[in-house]
């Protein structure tokens, strides 16, 4: 049951803690002869205004009875007492008290009337002249319309927060900018959507026709598609029939709307194999840069001055090393290529390749740069490698631009990696965002090699990279399709091919490191993923460390989705406790001791790496997908840390928490690029598109030591036998197939 809310009048006292980059604030209100601390979220605040605030008191574990404030009403003073304790506060810069007191003395409650209409008449007090006097009018002025544009955005239920953001951006020009076109809200400031905007101009009367509105629908229904499915583009057709139904405007009206955006380039339309598209315009030139820079850098490819087989037999015999056909195909093609492919699935001997790869360039002396797109993997890469790897991010350098949703990179077309070849492991996983900056950064002389398995879900962002490349038949692309003996012992390794296959398994063998436990119903299949989880698995393995053991799921809701499964899992492995403070936010309480994901890029969010209390190194972005634990919640400013690998702890305000999620349970799409010592599968039920082979293979493909999969074998079969995909619109191999066969 909602609390109902109270309102409470007083005078700022003082502020206690102010913050400049969101606008929180904590700050005591005298109300009678009692003093209360007020928390929220403020564009601006002074001490000694009087004001009005409502909302509701809490209870900080630590500092006690709070009052938190959702809206604030901002009051001019009437007695003259308190007109002068607000003019001598500071408020107006060159007032002080003893001016304050003059002023008031000669003027009394009509003070503000008289700083507001006449001015001039201020020179009447001593120390005032006619330009300060103009000075004090014009401050009071601004001030008026800062409470006034508070008050109007307060009455369209935006919060304090953006309110803040939106009085910085748009200034005086606020109100007006708001009545005429709100859904430029959408992309000038970071945070609202057009759902928002829509309630927005509702309120202020905007038409449901209007073409602010219609082109602002259309533009969401674009990036939905993008953050959603991953789609550089929609047909037309689509997009019309997904506007229709968000806004219930006519077809022509959003026909007419699309073409006059294409006029004022707002947005590309163009055909591809026949079939009219409508593009965002960022990926519309991402992937025509992309495939320009992919053919330049083909082009690469030399004559090398060594024989490359010579070389490589001297190599592999110096280190006892055997290679398949294929292995030694990819180490050719690799060292003399301008951009190489090797993909192949787990135990095909990927990393063993890139190891004779690795080994022959640095005897001859060329530099080279290991990098993945997760953390979790560049880890793995070094691991693997015995070789320094980085994350993309990290080696291109990321700068933060003041905004949270942009990236910028020290590296790019003017200061390009220093490196002869770049090698990329877990390709699949880049999007076409992380791609074009990749490729920006790549000189043309550096030759690339990239490494992945195709047959795993593609990128959580927007693309279909590796699948592009390959389909395109212009890049050179070797397949590692031989299991070896060691490999082929693990049944992880072989059930995972079968699934690849299309080949039926078998559920009844036993096995060291893959497992299933038939169960026919969802409360059985929680109980056993909670025994396994937290005693049985900990122990065959004899670790607590809840990185190495992760529970995937399939989808988000349902019962045997990640919410559920997290707040159960919470429940079992990390309780509530009088020691540790935690924290509401939408569907979790947050816990000090939680594991948790960052759910989107944040290239603004700042890390700093910590050892021994020391902070050894800092830098800006936090990306979808990495993990980590939450080491403190404090109430009092509204603020949590948590810890990433790496020792990177990170501060987050409690405004930014929709950025996480926890994560005991995560789906099989976030866990591409990472590898756990063991996983937990429920395989239960869901719908055709999603529960296919695809997704089942890149389940299992995480697990290093130990796999096991709960649920019905029928589902199990019926994944294997369904090799339909949720299709991804992306037009990166057409765009390669077309710029080449126009340049030739």
């Amino acid at each position: 049951m909602m609390k109902e809310k109270i309102e409470i009048s007083g005078s700022v006292k003082n502020i206690v803690f102010r913050s400049e980059q969101n606008g929180y604030t904590v700050f005591k209100i005298q109300t009678g002869k009692h003093e209360i601390i007020c928390t929220g979220y403020f564009a601006q605040i002074n001490e000694n205004e009087n004001i009005s605030v409502s909302g509701n008191f809490v209870v900080h574990p630590t500092y006690g009875e709070q009052f938190k404030v959702t809206s604030i009403e901002k009051k001019i003073p009437v007695t003259e007492n308190n007109i002068e304790k607000y003019l001598s506060s500071g408020i107006i810069k060159g007032i002080g008290p003893k001016i304050a007191q003059r002023i008031v003395k000669i003027f009394g409650d009509k003070t503000f009337d008289v700083i507001e209409n006449d001015y001039e008449s201020l020179t009447k007090v001593r120390g005032i002249n006619k330009k300060f006097a103009a000075v004090i009018n014009k401050i009071f002025l601004d001030m008026n319309r800062s409470r006034n544009i508070m008050i109007y955005l307060q009455s369209l239920d935006i919060t304090p927060v953006y309110i803040a953001k939106i009085q910085k951006r748009y200034g005086d020009d606020t109100i007006n900018m708001i009545k005429i076109n709100p859904y430029r809200l959408t992309d000038e400031i970071w945070g609202i959507g057009f759902k928002k905007a829509d309630m927005i101009a509702e309120k202020v009367g905007i038409e449901k026709d209007s073409p602010f509105r219609i082109k602002s629908a259309i533009k969401f229904c674009l990036k939905q598609a993008a953050d959603t499915n991953g789609h550089t583009y929609l047909p037309e057709n689509i997009l019309i029939e997904n506007t229709a139904e968000l806004i219930n405007v006519s077809v022509d009206a959003i026909k007419e709307n699309i073409l006059q955006m294409q006029v004022n380039n707002l947005i590309k339309r163009e055909n591809i194999k026949n079939e009219t598209v409508v593009y965002i315009n960022i990926y519309y030139y991402m992937e025509q840069y992309i495939a320009k820079k992919i053919l330049m850098l083909n082009q690469n490819s030399e004559k090398l001055n060594f024989s490359p087989d010579a070389v490589i037999n001297k190599f592999l015999i110096h280190n006892k090393i055997e290679l398949a056909d294929n292995q030694f195909k990819a180490v050719v093609e690799s060292i003399q290529n301008g951009i190489t492919i090797i993909t192949g699935g787990p135990g095909t001997g990927k990393t063993t390749t890139l190891k004779v790869v690795i080994g022959i360039l640095k005897a001859f002396g060329f530099y080279i740069e290991l990098c993945a797109p997760t953390g979790r993997a560049a880890k793995k890469m070094s691991e693997s490698t015995n070789m320094e790897a980085k994350t993309i991010h990290r080696m291109l350098g990321i700068n933060f631009t003041g905004d949270d949703d942009m990236q910028k990179f020290e590296h790019d077309e003017e200061d390009p990696v220093k490196a002869d070849y770049i090698v990329v492991d877990e390709a699949s996983m880049i999007d076409i965002s992380l791609m074009y900056n990749l490729l920006k950064a790549t000189a043309l002389d550096t030759k690339l090699i990239l490494v992945g398995d195709v047959d795993q879900l593609p990128s959580v962002g927007a693309g279909n990279i590796l699948k592009d490349l390959i389909t395109s038949e212009k890049i050179k692309v070797v397949r590692l399709d031989k299991i070896f003996r060691q490999a082929g012992k693990s049944s992880i390794v072989v059930n995972a091919h079968k699934i690849n296959k299309g080949e039926k398994l078998d559920l009844t063998e036993q096995s060291n490191d893959f497992f299933f436990i038939h169960k026919a119903d969802s409360n059985s299949i929680i109980k056993t993923i909670v025994d396994m989880a937290v005693d049985r698995i900990p122990k065959r393995l004899q670790t607590n460390d809840l990185t190495e053991i992760q529970v995937l799921t399939p989808m988000k809701k349902t019962e045997l989705g990640t919410i559920n499964l997290n707040k159960i899992l919470q429940e079992k492995i990390n309780p509530p406790s009088m020691f540790k403070n935690e924290r509401a936010f939408g569907l979790y309480t947050f816990r000090e001791g939680d594991k948790v994901m960052q759910i989107k890029n944040n290239y603004g969010l700042e890390w700093k790496c910590i050892e021994n209390s020391i902070c050894i190194a800092n830098g800006f972005g936090v990306f979808n997908g990495d993990m980590g634990f939450i080491v403190n919640i404090d109430k009092l400013i509204s603020k949590m840390i948590v810890k990433f690998d790496e020792n990177k702890y990170v501060e987050y305000d409690f405004n930014q928490a929709d950025e996480l999620d926890l994560a005991y349970a995560i789906t099989i799409h976030k866990s591409q690029g990472s590898e756990y010592k063991a996983i937990l599968l429920p395989i239960f039920n869901g719908p055709p598109m999603l529960m296919n082979r695809n997704l089942l293979y890149t389940a299992l493909t995480r697990a290093k030591d130990l796999a096991v999969i709960i649920g019905l074998p029928q589902t199990i079969f019926a994944m294997i036998g369904n090799k339909k995909k949720l299709e991804r619109y992306s037009a990166l191999d057409y765009r390669i197939q077309a710029l080449d066969d126009l340049t030739k």
